[in-house]
């Protein structure tokens, strides 16, 4: 997998400036993981600092060039992807109803050999992911889907949140170091809910525990994409109104579960393998 090999003379430059040639401090995966940040309720502290974000030139995809070193202010994210369990918590308190409800549909998908077939589905929302005669009794802990990218802030700002943005986002997905996963530079089928698992549904939040970010957040490769604060595109961008998505899914392959992978959907948007998480400010 040539295309998605760091380009060490890159990565190795952008350390040095992120540390300081002459600095003591040694940055490791282990001890990051010995020393995890704050955790208060299911949020974990990102801290304030540098990190390396997008990718080099000649590998990965156009829309995460240039790689570049990023400050960001420190923030909270949670630790899993929202589930269905927080999100019926939502909607049994507030009356809330989704994109999906109110217009009667969603997109669901299905793998069919090589590809994933979308359809048009009437009566799937987040409480009937696929359709009328599937339900979330069972998934009360997976991860909510079906949701749009207004439903995911109006839930944000109930529980006194918001969404990530991508910059948040891909600093908490692969630390400071430029991880092409969150677990690191060799991909691991075994360590996401990505196509290679051959599940092709969404999964329990916390499923893949070997899969954490150097955070200890976890699900930030593969299960479902995950809605960012943002909107996608820049000035000349044809569909000024597409929020950007990060992280991947059950559909997708271990290039688009890539910490700098990029994608979009329009606000309405909502699918199968589609949910969210929020951040705050300290």
């Amino acid at each position: 997998m040539d295309r998605y090999r760091p380009n060490l003379v890159c990565i190795l430059f952008i350390l040095t400036v992120l540390t300081g040639c002459g600095s003591s401090h040694k940055s490791s995966p282990t001890g990051i993981k010995e020393n995890l940040p704050e955790q208060i309720d299911g949020m974990v502290l990102v801290p304030a600092g540098k990190f390396i974000m997008g990718s080099p030139r000649g590998w990965g995809y156009p829309d995460e060039y240039p790689q570049r070193v990023v400050y960001v202010n420190a923030f909270y994210i949670d630790k899993y992807e929202v589930t269905n369990r927080q999100f019926k918590e939502f909607i049994d308190s507030t009356g809330y109803v989704t994109d999906a409800e109110k217009e009667g549909w969603g997109w669901v998908g299905k793998s069919i050999g090589d590809s994933i077939e979308w359809k048009k589905v009437e009566g799937a929302c987040w409480k009937a992911p696929e359709g009328p005669g599937s339900d979330i009794s069972d998934r009360m802990d997976c991860p909510v889907v079906q949701v749009s990218w207004n439903d995911a802030l109006a839930y944000s700002h109930w529980k006194g949140k918001r969404l990530p943005t991508e910059t948040e986002w891909e600093k908490a997905a692969r630390g400071t170091e430029g991880r092409i996963w969150p677990w690191g530079n060799t991909w691991a089928p075994n360590r996401c809910n990505s196509r290679e698992a051959g599940l092709f549904t969404p999964v329990s939040v916390g499923s893949y525990p070997e899969g954490s970010s150097p955070y200890g957040v976890m699900d930030m490769a593969g299960n479902v994409w995950e809605w960012c604060a943002n909107r996608y595109g820049g000035a000349n961008w044809p569909w000024p109104e597409d929020q950007a998505v990060r992280g991947g899914s059950c559909f997708s392959t271990e290039q688009h579960v890539r910490a700098a992978n990029r994608d979009f959907n329009p606000p309405e948007r909502r699918y199968n393998h589609l949910g969210f998480r929020c951040a705050k400010d300290p």
